[in-house]
């Protein structure tokens, strides 16, 4: 009997059939693998953002002139009032909640 060499059409289909298989297994593991990494760079960046953001709102917060910012009566918006002008103090406020202070006159009698 003759040995015959190579292979047959069958095993041929077979072995493309089970590679096509496998090729979409590994694209579609890829895709989800490369759309995570993109989400998680996307929540880095709106993180990153939001601390920018809280950081500018902190020293803004810091920054603002004794009087010049006011808070909801729920405690969800903070706003700035508009300042005319400005001056450096002769005497720093004292207390929680200071009414006055003596500061330096401003040009103009403002």
């Amino acid at each position: 009997m003759r040995r015959s060499r190579g292979f047959t059409l069958v095993e041929l289909v077979m072995v493309i059939v089970l590679l096509a298989i496998v090729a979409t297994i590994s694209v579609r593991f890829v895709a989800l693998s490369t759309q995570g990494a993109i989400d998680v760079g996307s929540r880095q960046l709106r993180s990153f953002s939001a601390v920018v953001i809280s950081e500018q709102i902190s020293r803004a917060l810091r920054e603002a002139l004794p009087g010049s910012v006011r808070v909801s009566s729920d405690g969800a918006c903070i706003e700035w009032m508009p300042v005319l002008a400005a001056s450096n103090y002769l005497d720093l406020p004292r207390g929680a909640s200071p009414d006055s202070f003596e500061a330096v006159s401003l040009a103009g009698g403002l």
